[in-house]
């Protein structure tokens, strides 16, 4: 029984406890008005059953009738009062056998060892025990995003009509067709699920695909603004995996993937409204455990699959040997790392494997570690930004590791001249207004949703299970996330598990008599041996790109005895240039046939390799005996004819 009417429940700690002290702004930021919270040094003359050294002993929660619970039962108890608190820890307390004995066993340890701990968890969590804060966060991750979205956009509007237009190298009308014919055999939903697109709606012609993609730039500016963040996520969402999905397979990267997978995971975290306040609503924790995850996942399973796949370069931590001058479009940095001692280059390999396999846990980690994980990731991605051109694929990771960072330390890294009310701090951070229970429940399912379906991916791709084997899971679950894979929104990853070790490069020449051969110049690959290698990134040059993977499909195809292993996609980029069709033409650096095409194109198979220091050339090559014919067209149809022998001007 009190001395005093009161209304609130309080909460009695020892005030001379610096621990405690912590420990107790941390709840009253969870509980906010719901209860007291108060140093027994001036609240205990109002108990009349308790004293002082009851509250040495324990922390203590005392009801206005007098009743009271101590030690772990308080603790749980008063956090249950909070809005916004699920209460499920003090019911397990009160519900579940064993719960209540190994609580008050831990708050004991706790308790007796109160320095200690204090000390631990200065160096674990700072000295603010406070649930971290999110607002600068997102504010900077959104925007961050939305500047990505829109360098892709852009990057891809400045080829759209060479790879994707109506006489491109892979028309996206020509592939909607091909689904739309298989539609009335298998059933719609189950072909839209491969191919999702507005293009089955909208006939693809030139001008369509210029307006889809400039609806995408549209959606990724007001995302940087600030404008309608839920509707702009969801339009650039929609409009980019249009194009991913039906220009095949010039958008089959895994940063194509990513971006896909941020944009839509963007909504868990993006406040509502048409144009909302600074700091509208908490963000949530559930909400930014969702890119926690995504962030574990790119990283993790980039270093996983470098070891699962049996490459010997990785296990015996030579990949880095090769790397820089196999990589798809290396730059001038490349080169000069590469003539690094091979004892620098192991190490180097040595710690990308350990940043991508064991850095990654930190994530999940308390803050302190958590932002070592973020710190050491981000120089990772900022050493492949420097020395490779991967499009905005690092800049979108660097976005995405943003998250990793709580708002305590933007304030002290942000100048406030520069973000105004961004580095300002909150004075009551209780009174920041909460998500609704409807809302927490949805994002609840939501994160359940993304956790079971990104598992399944992860597992299935470790247990190297085939498209429809069950796995530890069962069949209609696998099943099930199968027929969602095809929107390419909560993926898998792992880059260069394979390491190449040997580079061949693809050289089209063409002819009008069969004896003069020209060569056709590339805007970024390798080609002319003295050229200085090119900085490409952010854009993303996809022909370019794509022949890489060609040449590396000859490569295997080759040493299986296929002369020829040439893709669809590769024998339209042929056919278009044997037509002079201007849109393909204009992908490329140099067209030595501006006036008329050629009669005959083949293809010079070339291995190329950085040079050393001293040498006058930045690649060295050496010419390959490829055994493919040359090309012609006869009546439209793209024919072999014998391989003439003129070499190239």
């Amino acid at each position: 029984m009190t001395q005093e009417s009161d209304s609130k429940p309080v909460l009695v700690w020892d005030g001379d406890c610096d621990f405690c002290r912590r420990s107790a702004e941390r709840l009253r930021d969870v509980v906010g008005d719901a209860l007291e919270i108060r140093r027994y040094q001036n609240v205990h003359d109002r108990f009349e059953t308790l004293g002082p050294a009851d509250f040495q002993d324990a922390v203590h929660l005392v009801f206005p009738d007098g009743d009271f619970r101590r030690g772990a039962a308080a603790i749980l108890a008063a956090h249950a009062m909070g809005p916004g608190t699920s209460g499920f820890w003090w019911w397990a307390y009160q519900s579940v056998p064993g719960v209540a004995a190994v609580a008050e066993f831990v708050y004991g340890f706790v308790a007796d060892n109160r320095s200690l701990v204090g000390r631990w968890s200065r160096r674990l969590f700072g000295e603010d025990l406070r649930p971290s804060r999110w607002d600068i966060s997102r504010w900077l991750f959104l925007r961050c995003l939305g500047l990505v979205a829109l360098i892709a956009f852009l990057s891809l509007g400045f080829q759209l009509d060479g790879l994707a237009g109506p006489d491109g190298i892979a028309p996206v009308a020509d592939t909607i067709g091909r689904f739309r014919d298989a539609a009335s055999e298998r059933g719609w939903w189950a072909v839209f699920s491969m191919v999702p697109s507005l293009f089955w709606w909208i006939e693809p012609t030139t001008t369509a695909l210029y307006l889809l993609c400039g609806l995408g730039c549209v959606f990724s500016t007001t995302l940087v603004a600030g404008i309608w963040p839920r509707g702009s996520l969801v339009g650039a969402w929609v409009t980019y995996l249009s194009f991913a999905s039906s220009i095949t397979p010039f958008m089959g990267y895994q940063w194509d993937s990513l971006l896909l997978e941020s944009l839509f995971l963007g909504l868990f975290v993006a406040p509502s409204g048409l144009w909302p306040k600074w700091r509208p609503k908490r963000v949530g924790r559930a909400a930014i455990f969702v890119f926690h995850w995504l962030a574990f996942r790119l990283m993790f399973m980039s270093g996983a699959v470098k070891l699962l796949s049996g490459d010997a370069t990785w296990r015996n931590l030579t990949a880095l040997r090769y790397h820089f001058w196999t990589q798809p479009i290396p730059n001038w940095v490349s080169w000069w790392i590469d003539q690094l001692p091979v004892v620098v280059l192991d190490a180097m390999t040595l710690g990308t494997l350990v940043i991508e396999l064991a850095v990654p846990f930190l994530i999940f980690a308390p803050r302190k570690l958590r932002h070592v994980a973020a710190l050491w990731l981000a120089m990772l991605q900022g050493a492949i930004l420097v020395t490779g051109n991967y499009g905005a694929f690092n800049l979108l990771t660097l976005a995405v590791l943003v998250l990793l960072v709580d708002d305590a330390v933007w304030r002290r890294w942000l100048p406030s001249i520069a973000t105004g009310t961004l580095a300002e701090d909150v004075p009551d951070h209780r009174r920041l207004p909460r998500p609704g229970k409807l809302r927490r429940g949805m994002v609840g399912l939501g994160v359940a949703f993304v956790v079971v379906v990104t598992t399944v991916n992860m597992t299935a791709r470790f247990s190297g299970a085939r498209t429809g084997a069950a796995g530890p899971f069962p069949a209609w679950v696998v099943s099930s996330v199968q027929s969602i894979n095809g929107f390419r929104t909560l993926n898998n990853y792992g880059l260069f598990a394979d390491m190449t070790e040997s580079r061949p490069e693809l050289q089209i020449q063409g002819s009008s008599d069969g004896e003069e051969w020209k060569t056709y110049g590339f805007r970024w690959k390798p080609g002319d041996p003295s050229a200085k290698p090119p900085v490409v990134a952010p854009h993303m040059p996809r022909l370019d790109w794509q022949m890489w993977f060609q040449a590396l499909r000859w490569k295997r195809g080759h040493e299986m005895g296929r002369r020829c292993p040439w893709s669809r996609w590769y024998l339209q980029f042929m056919r278009r240039l044997l037509t002079g069709e201007e849109s393909v033409t204009a992908l490329l650096g140099d067209n030595p046939f501006p006036d008329e095409p050629p009669t005959y194109l083949r293809t010079v198979v070339w291995s190329y390799e950085f040079t050393d220091l001293g040498a006058s050339d930045w690649w060295r090559r050496e010419k390959k005996r490829s055994d493919c014919p040359a090309l012609t067209l006869d009546d439209g149809t793209l024919k072999p004819v014998k391989a003439p022998t003129g070499e190239p001007d």
